[in-house]
């Protein structure tokens, strides 16, 4: 459970509205003093985070000024709606997946702001090489104003209760280390393949403890995407090992698009991936046929693998 200081229950309340618009691109609060810990919605970027994310602020009275924030960003993370929220049912958010090929979700930045900012008003700007959503109208570079008042603040970790604790803060949202798996996919050319009823996925992954030992199945977790809200596909996933060979099966009724059957693979604690390489896939269309389909992509935490 999160603690209960105003600019967290603020900023979940945010969250919630800025969704609803898909690509929110305001910071919260829109005014702060120098040492608050603020957030940013950053739209829907795929594959953002602080290694490829650099943020600036500019006051309005120093427009020559630039302060360079990036070393104040405390985390990047995902937000996903209620999937039984109106949000998730009846707006913007559905048409993510066929404009991005990943699930509806919206991008946050946690900073902090640091102390000696000029009072006033300003603006900050996001730079980032991950992508957002095909017409969404979101760059890779944002600018979003705020307003620095009075005072000094200070940095709000935002950590949680756990065993009547305080613990951890909203870095633990940030995703840990991963392999992902996704068939080639151009957001901006959805249908250029045709529905498939069933899509098979297997590839080489080298999982071990950190002391080089072989694992079973529980130490690592096969993660599915939910695009289902907007394509009707029935999709059902479903995965086996046989030594390094991780073999995932998607089935689909109603046809699935191109950009549903991905997954990622997490290593739990004591576990690492030691190698991945030779993905490949075999496609089916409605009527159980071979067809022809994309080559499989794999991307180590967020990051393009050049692999055989």
């Amino acid at each position: 459970m999160f603690n209960r200081s105003g600019i967290t229950r603020t900023v979940f309340l945010f969250i919630v509205l800025a969704f609803s618009g898909c690509a929110g691109l305001q910071p919260l609060p829109h005014a702060a003093r120098s040492g608050d810990t603020i957030a940013l919605a950053v739209g829907s970027p795929e594959g953002m985070t602080r290694e490829n994310t650099t943020i600036r602020f500019v006051s309005d009275a120093a427009p020559g000024t630039l302060v360079d924030l990036t070393d104040n960003i405390t985390a990047i993370f995902k937000v996903a709606p209620d999937k039984l929220s109106r949000v998730a049912m009846d707006s913007g958010a559905r048409s993510i997946p066929a404009n991005s090929g990943h699930e509806p979700y919206l991008g946050v930045v946690s900073l902090d702001l640091p102390n000696g900012l000029p009072l006033g008003t300003g603006s900050l700007t996001i730079n980032t090489t991950a992508e957002n959503p095909v017409g969404s109208g979101v760059g890779d570079e944002l600018t979003v104003a705020l307003d620095i008042l009075p005072g000094s603040g200070e940095p709000n970790p935002l950590a949680y209760m756990h065993n009547e604790m305080l613990v951890g803060g909203l870095s633990d949202l940030e995703s840990i280390g991963h392999c992902e798996l996704r068939p080639e996919f151009d957001p901006a050319s959805p249908g250029s393949f045709p529905l498939f009823g069933s899509v098979d996925i297997n590839v080489r992954i080298v999982i071990r403890s950190d002391t080089g030992d072989a694992v079973d199945d529980n130490a690592f977790a096969v993660v599915f995407q939910d695009m289902g809200g907007d394509t009707g596909s029935q999709l059902q996933a479903f995965w086996n090992r046989d030594g390094d060979i991780l073999n995932v099966h998607f089935v689909s009724p109603g046809g699935m698009q191109l950009f549903e059957p991905r997954f990622a693979i997490v290593p739990k604690p004591g576990t690492v991936i030691q190698d991945v390489n030779y993905p490949a896939a075999t496609y089916h269309d409605l009527d159980g046929l071979p067809v022809s389909g994309p080559p499989i992509k794999i991307f180590l935490n967020g990051e393009e693998a050049l692999v055989a």
